[in-house]
């Protein structure tokens, strides 16, 4: 099973990202609190992990430090005008990040190179 975990509150973001998500045959899983999430990665072994930088940036940045970037994808988005987030998330080791008004048309193109259904 593919499955993509989300460390998103936005219930909007959620609903966009459900809809490529399902285009792509991934399941997606959500969650808002930090030990939901580290309960829900043990659990499911996602391949992709999708974070809000613009929600608890600070505790974002320190989770996605302290995983192992080898065996996610870790893909985050931002509001444009917190640029700052887009640097500390590189640093940290996040493999993709983009502006939210990126996030939706790039996400739906890394799914089709990474995991294309043949």
């Amino acid at each position: 099973m593919k499955i993509i975990l989300t460390y998103i509150k936005d219930l909007f973001f959620r609903s966009k990202l459900n809809y490529v998500e399902k285009q792509h045959g991934f399941t997606l899983l959500n969650t808002d609190n930090e030990s939901d999430f580290f309960k829900k990665i043990e659990e499911s072994s996602p391949q992709i992990i999708v974070f809000d930088l613009d929600w608890k940036s600070d505790e974002v940045i320190k989770i996605i430090q302290g995983l192992n970037k080898e065996r996610y994808i870790l893909t985050a988005f931002y509001a444009h005008v917190h640029h700052d987030l887009l640097l500390l998330a590189k640093n940290a080791g996040c493999h993709y990040v983009f502006t939210r008004r990126e996030f939706i048309g790039n996400f739906d193109r890394l799914l089709s190179s990474k995991f294309s259904k043949s």
